[in-house]
């Protein structure tokens, strides 16, 4: 019980972060600012850093 609880925390985290890093490509591609070469790279880090960051609005955000 214990975990499914945690994992709906973790999940609604990835999802929150997932979905800050869509609307921050949308507007850097608005933009027209030219990505580096390695951008995988940067949105991975961006996208693990997020979802750790975004892991206590996740847990305010769902209910139980």
């Amino acid at each position: 019980m214990f975990v499914v609880m945690k994992m709906k925390y973790i999940l609604g985290s990835l999802i929150i972060s997932f979905g800050i890093l869509v609307v921050g490509v949308v507007i850097l591609i608005s933009l027209n600012i030219k990505a580096p070469e390695n951008v995988l790279e940067y949105l991975g880090w961006g996208y693990l850093l997020l979802s750790i960051a975004s892991y206590p609005l996740a847990r305010r955000l769902i209910r139980d």
